[in-house]
């Protein structure tokens, strides 16, 4: 698994950024969006797209 950055911004000078989990940039997207929804408001969230989705960790995550 990887760790992805997502970025969510209405325009310049405002930004979010949430750091996820997840198999695939697609899926971190996904995870993102949802934690950003429930964050901000479903209403509100309409007005952000996504700006940027960066790989942090490439690394394989050990479960305990």
């Amino acid at each position: 698994m990887k760790y992805y950055e997502v970025t969510f911004a209405p325009h310049d000078t405002l930004t979010y950024t949430y750091g996820v989990e997840a198999e695939d940039q697609q899926k971190a997207k996904w995870k993102a969006r949802d934690d950003f929804k429930f964050d901000i408001g479903y209403d509100r969230a309409k007005d952000f797209n996504i700006i940027n989705v960066e790989t942090i960790k490439d690394e394989e995550i050990e479960d305990d």
